[in-house]
C-alpha cells in the first residue's frame, strides 16, 4: 500500500509539470522588415530656379490682390492707376511708361539705392518686401513694385527678346542648362545663346566653352541681367564695350560694378539699334509700348542714375534653396 501511494503521489506531482510545459510553449511571431528611410529627393538647378520664380510670382500676385482689395475710400482716380500699374499682365497701360512717369521715388531711393555690405543684408532686406513685413509700409512696397515695372522690367524684356537676338544672327534654342547637358551640345560654327526659360548662357562659334553669368558676373540663382551678360560676352568686343572681370572678384560687392557695366552696355546697345535700319524695324520695338526706343532710353537713364537699385531690386533665389 505504501508503494502504491508513492506511485500515485508521483503521478499527481508529475501532472502539473506537464500542463505547465504545454502552457508555456512559445508561438512563433513573424517579424516585420525594418523600415527604411526614403532617400531625399535631389533637385536640379533648373527645378530650383522654377521654384524660386514661382515663389516670387506668388509674392507679386499677393501684392496685386491687396491692390485690388483697396478700401472704397481710396481716391477714385488713383485706384484704377494703381491697379493697372501692378497688374503683371498689363504692360501696355500709359501709366507704366518710363518717359511719362512723374512719381516721386525719394523715399524709396533713400531706403534701397545703396550698397549693402553683405549678401545676407540684401537678402534680409528683400524679405521685408516679399513676406509683407509690417516693418515697411504698404506705400513703400507699392512704390518698389511700380519702379520695378516701369524702369527695370522693360530693360530685361528688351534684352531677352528672341526676335532681337535672331536679328543679330544669334540662335536662341531652349535648353536644359545643367552643366552635363551643355557639354553634350554640338559645337556650332556660329554664336549661340541658350535659354532655359529662367536663365541665359552663351557660347562663341567653334568653341565648347559655355559662358554662364552665374560663374562671375551675377549672383547665382538670381533673376537679373543674365541675358545682357550673355550678349556682352558675344558682342561686347564688336560694340566697343567688352566684358571684363572685376579686379576684386572675391568680394561680393563686385556685383554692383557688374550691374553698372550691364546698364552702360544696354544704353550703348540701344544707340546701336537706333543707327541700324535692320534692327530699328524689328518687332521688338513695336510689340510692347514699354519696349519702344523712347521708353527704353528713359528707363535706362533712370537706372544708370540709380544703379544700386538694379541689383537690390532683382529677385534673389529662395534662401532655403541656396
Amino acid at each position: 500500500m505504501k508503494r502504491k501511494a508513492k506511485t500515485a503521489s508521483a503521478s499527481a506531482s508529475a501532472a502539473p509539470r506537464t500542463r505547465t510545459a504545454a502552457a508555456t510553449t512559445a508561438i512563433p511571431v513573424k517579424k516585420s522588415p525594418p523600415k527604411t528611410k526614403p532617400k531625399p529627393k535631389t533637385t536640379s538647378r533648373a527645378q530650383r530656379q522654377r521654384l524660386a520664380f514661382a515663389t516670387i510670382q506668388q509674392a507679386l500676385n499677393a501684392v496685386a490682390s491687396r491692390v485690388n482689395n483697396l478700401p472704397t475710400n481710396v481716391n477714385t482716380a488713383l485706384k484704377p492707376l494703381m491697379q493697372n500699374a501692378y497688374d503683371p499682365a498689363n504692360v501696355n497701360h500709359p501709366f507704366v511708361y518710363a518717359y511719362d512717369d512723374r512719381t516721386d521715388y525719394t523715399s524709396l531711393y533713400r531706403l534701397q539705392d545703396k550698397r549693402f555690405r553683405t549678401l545676407g543684408d540684401l537678402d534680409r532686406f528683400q524679405r521685408l518686401f516679399m513676406r509683407g513685413s509690417k516693418t515697411l509700409s504698404q506705400d513703400i512696397r507699392n512704390l518698389e513694385d511700380k519702379w520695378f515695372r516701369i524702369y527695370y522690367n522693360p530693360l530685361v524684356q528688351f534684352m531677352g527678346d528672341r526676335d532681337l537676338w535672331n536679328a543679330l544672327g544669334i540662335e536662341v534654342p531652349y535648353e536644359d542648362l545643367k552643366p552635363t547637358a551643355l557639354l553634350r551640345l554640338p559645337v556650332t560654327q556660329f554664336d549661340v545663346a541658350y535659354f532655359s526659360g529662367m536663365h541665359w548662357v552663351s557660347r562663341r562659334a567653334g568653341t565648347k566653352e559655355v559662358f554662364d553669368p552665374y560663374d562671375e558676373f551675377q549672383i547665382p540663382g538670381s533673376n537679373q541681367f543674365c541675358q545682357t551678360y550673355a550678349m556682352m560676352y558675344l558682342l561686347g568686343d564688336r560694340l566697343g564695350f567688352p566684358l571684363r572681370r572685376n579686379g576684386n572678384s572675391g568680394n561680393w560687392l563686385k556685383y554692383y560694378t557688374y550691374t553698372n557695366y550691364a546698364l552702360n552696355f544696354i544704353k550703348r546697345f540701344i544707340e546701336f539699334c537706333k543707327k541700324s535700319p535692320k534692327l530699328k524695324s524689328i518687332s521688338t520695338f513695336t510689340k510692347h509700348k514699354d519696349t519702344t526706343i523712347k521708353n527704353l532710353e528713359a528707363a535706362v537713364n533712370v537706372c544708370l542714375a540709380h544703379p544700386y537699385m538694379c541689383l537690390n531690386i532683382a529677385p534673389l533665389p529662395v534662401k532655403e534653396l541656396r
